[in-house]
């Protein structure tokens, strides 16, 4: 481990908003690898993580959990009816507006209630930071309220601390970089990028015995305002890289039960596949760096002996099919065990070895199917056969692994016929989960880059905007206009409302709007749901259903109704149960 004089003390702060999922509560591994490379450098780091309970019980006052509990048990009931009459009579139906008026209500309360909260942290967090050697600070920005509370702690943190550095990277930077600059002057770097090719230098930087401009993969700005880009830096060997770090004294948020003890382990970067939708060749590269099946189980044997932790997640661009199978090979010659779930491509499976996964520990594989329609699937540039999509997912089945698969619908060119055929290739496959979005638009994505290749139409979010460009006043909408990313950086979820009443997305599919997409994914969804598929669901959720001895619907519809309503004792009673099935 290198030593210098001087060490800089790095708060690595993940502020995601309101949690939306039971994966929300899993550690944060990309944080916790860049303190593992500060570490290594003699730096010392402290993440703060706030994807936990606590954050939910302080976003949700009681008296506002107990009332949307009500409201949810109402809607239920008459949801209930609904489907059992096949309408509402016009009491109810007027009783069920009443519900979703009261939800607009508490949806602005819980937004007052957010923002206050988000000044108390960044006062928290400058009184740990005034006791730090050398401190600086690095965000890692979300979408959603992730990005715009990020921001706003952010801004009061350089209000009390106008002398610390405040850097920012993550999800949201990769995807809008230095336009952010253009929407906050409250971070002085933009990290892209490998961020452990990044964070050792920004610590140098930040004690200033380099300059910004020293420091690889970021956009700062000059003198005059401008945005620059430094330099690009990779790390090609993802086996070099120091272990994440995951220590309580690091990581103060996996003390107690936080967080839940199932670890993300990284094992791939870059995707050539191209698919048309998919963000991660613009994320991390199209050339695919992979780690070795003995450093990866390393990894879980570490986590095994230092902290307890015996459920993960390979949570590359891809696990190459070769590389899982050599990784199970691995567990088996070392005699470990433990759970873990992957992600992975149709196209790239072993399914003769499906049966070896399986006792090696593999619970759960996710997999794309996103249509039934080979049609859809070749306009998607998926390079896969629906017949090779049946036949891993019947051969996870067999094996006894939980199969999900994901659907984009409406896609590109989708129509009642490609509908038909999804349903009937779900009904002919039965995958065990099916989670189901409509179609995003991502920056640096095919269909980011030439929409009108693929049926999708560019909108101005306002409508004086739409307005002036129909009369030939403003020019035609184009995905990287500032009007759009602008919207797009801001975008958020409205957690409490079903999608067709979010705010519209600036985009036409197949010359349907928001509303109208938004509503035929509905109802496919609901489609689905009658004919007993079970919805939503991912990998690591499937594994925490199995942990805690609950069926997959089951531990479903129970975080479902904790995270509506705000019940951070029902999650965090979750997470003590699969806590405690890692000891």
């Amino acid at each position: 481990m290198k030593t210098y004089n001087n060490r800089a003390t790095c708060f690595l702060i993940s502020y995601p908003g309101y949690p939306f999922s039971p994966t929300s509560f899993m550690p944060d591994n990309g944080l916790a690898s860049l303190a593992g490379n500060l570490h290594d450098a003699g730096h010392k780091a402290r993440i703060l993580d706030y994807g936990t309970t606590d954050l939910m019980r302080r976003l949700v006052p009681y008296k506002i959990n107990q009332k949307l509990t009500a409201i949810l048990h109402g809607i239920e009931e008459l949801t209930r009816e609904k489907k059992e009459k096949g309408s509402l009579s016009t009491r109810n139906a007027i009783k069920l507006a009443w519900y979703f008026s009261q939800l607009k209500m508490f949806s602005h309360k819980l937004e007052k209630v957010r923002v206050k909260t988000e000044i108390e942290i960044a006062q928290e967090i400058s009184a740990q930071v005034n006791q730090a050697e050398n401190p600086f600070i690095g965000f890692k920005l979300w979408n959603g309220d992730g990005y715009s509370g990020s921001v706003r702690i952010a801004e009061e943190l350089k209000r009390i601390l106008p002398h610390v550095s405040i850097f920012a990277g993550g999800p949201q930077v990769k995807f809008f970089k230095d336009f952010i600059f253009g929407e906050t002057k409250v971070f002085d770097a933009l990290a892209i990028g490998d961020g452990e090719a990044t964070i050792v230098p920004l610590a140098e930087a930040s004690l200033s015995t380099h300059p910004l401009s020293d420091v690889p993969n970021i956009f700062y700005r000059s003198t005059e305002g401008t945005p620059l880009y430094t330099s690009t830096r990779n790390i090609f060997n993802l086996n070099e890289l120091p272990f994440p770090i995951y220590d309580p004294g690091v990581y103060s948020s996996m003390e107690g039960d936080q967080k839940i003890n199932m670890i993300v382990v990284e094992d791939r970067r870059g995707c050539d596949n191209a698919c048309n939708f998919c963000a991660h060749p613009s994320i991390s590269g199209r050339n695919p760096r992979t780690k070795t099946p003995q450093r990866i189980v390393d990894e879980f044997e570490y986590s095994q002996k230092k902290y307890g932790i015996s459920n993960f997640r390979l949570g590359g661009s891809s696990t190459p099919g070769k590389s899982l199978t050599e990784i199970a090979e691995e567990i088996m010659r070392r005699d470990l065990h433990l759970n873990f779930t992957a992600f992975m491509r149709a196209k790239d499976a072993d399914t003769t070895t499906f049966s070896n996964l399986k006792e090696a520990g593999l619970y759960s594989l996710f997999i794309g199917i996103e249509s039934g329609s080979q049609g859809i699937l070749d306009a998607m540039n998926k390079k896969v056969s629906k017949e090779r999509i049946a036949e891993v997912i019947g051969a996870g089945k067999r094996a006894g692994i939980f199969m999900v698969g994901s659907l984009i619908y409406p896609a590109p060119f989708d129509t009642a016929d490609t509908r038909a055929e999804t349903v009937s290739f779900l009904t002919e496959t039965q995958p065990d989960s099916i989670p189901l979005q409509f179609l995003g638009v991502y920056p640096g994505t095919e269909y980011a880059r030439h929409p009108e290749r693929y049926n999708i139409e560019m909108l101005y979010p306002s409508t004086m905007d739409k307005m002036l460009a129909s009369l030939g006043l403003k020019p035609k909408p184009k995905f990287n206009d500032p009007e759009i990313l602008r919207y797009l950086l801001e975008y958020k979820i409205r957690l409490l409302f079903p999608p067709r009443y979010w705010d519209p997305l600036p985009w036409k599919v197949n010359g349907l709007s928001y509303k109208q997409f938004a509503a035929e994914a509905q109802k496919l969804y609901e489609e689905l749901k009658q004919k007993e598929f079970l919805m939503s669901l991912t990998d690591p959720e499937a594994l925490m259903a199995h942990l805690t001895g609950v069926t997959a619907k089951g531990l479903y519809n129970q975080t479902f109704f904790d995270l509506f309503t705000g019940n951070w004792r029902g999650m965090e009673d979750l997470i003590k149960k699969v806590n405690h099935a890692n000891k």
